[in-house]
């Protein structure tokens, strides 16, 4: 398999080059701007269409990343802080008090129509797409899926969904990082462990407990926790190996980039 490129965001942001067949990785500077702004990064996302990442920071700012050269724009300033991003049927969309659509251009953006909850999607937790469909996870126990287009939205299931940090998309499950990993099924929401170490209501044992971050590779997902290490979760082989840990100790987001994403 080709090297993974992986953004992780600390300060300064680091970018990661894992090598899936053998599990070494690198990492180095992604930008020589060490603006505080990326330790208080609230989601980040890539987006196919333009080529670049985007981020929101709970200082109210939505940024533009470019993967090739470490440049980083300030989009907009505003009401970003908390809003949950998340690239879906070509589109840039964010949580935050509602559903909208982002302008990648200038960061202006539009509510998606169909939205009949009210103060739901300040609550989102975490975010993915999968099959064409946003999912969403919120504090009141609610797993959402959401049309991209028509705003539409559909309560998946009620559960302790209000504890996960990390969703992400792999074939046609769902892997939701709720204090443990658990593989999802978008359809009903029924779900199983996907490793069976730790227990307890604080994941004690669990490498995988405390993700702060994960970005799905083909059949491969990235997790980093809150200690700073890095794991490489195979959702074939059900297994996971740490790759790397040295310098991601603050990091509040992990975004994959590049050819095939």
């Amino acid at each position: 398999m080709s090297p993974v490129n992986l953004l992780a965001f600390t300060n300064p942001i680091l970018h990661l080059t894992v090598h899936p067949s053998t599990g070494a990785a690198t990492s180095a500077a992604f930008t020589s701007d060490s603006s505080q702004d990326w330790l208080s990064t609230n989601s980040a996302t890539y987006h196919p269409p333009t080529q670049r990442v985007y981020a929101t920071t709970t200082f109210n700012n939505l940024w533009e990343l470019d993967p090739s050269t470490g440049a980083a724009r300030k989009l907009s300033h505003g009401s970003w802080s908390g809003c949950v991003l998340v690239s879906c049927a070509g589109r840039l969309l964010s949580f935050g008090n509602k559903v909208c659509a982002v302008d990648p251009k200038d960061g202006s953006y539009i509510e998606l129509g169909g939205q009949s909850l009210l103060d739901v999607w300040s609550k989102v937790t975490a975010a993915t797409s999968l099959g064409g469909t946003l999912f969403a996870t919120t504090v009141a126990n609610t797993l959402w899926a959401v049309d991209p287009v028509s705003g539409e939205t559909r309560k998946v299931s009620t559960d302790d969904w209000s504890r996960c940090s990390a969703l992400v998309g792999v074939g046609d499950k769902l892997y939701a990082f709720c204090l443990h990993l658990w593989i999802v099924d978008p359809t009903t929401g029924a779900c199983e462990r996907f490793n069976k170490e730790g227990g307890g209501f604080f994941g004690g044992g669990d490498k995988l407990a405390g993700v702060v971050g994960a970005v799905a590779v083909g059949t491969l997902i990235y997790a980093v926790n809150k200690s700073g290490k890095l794991f490489e979760v195979d959702t074939v082989a059900k297994s996971y190996r740490e790759v790397a840990s040295e310098g991601l100790g603050l990091s509040k987001a992990l975004v994959a980039f590049g050819e095939g994403l």
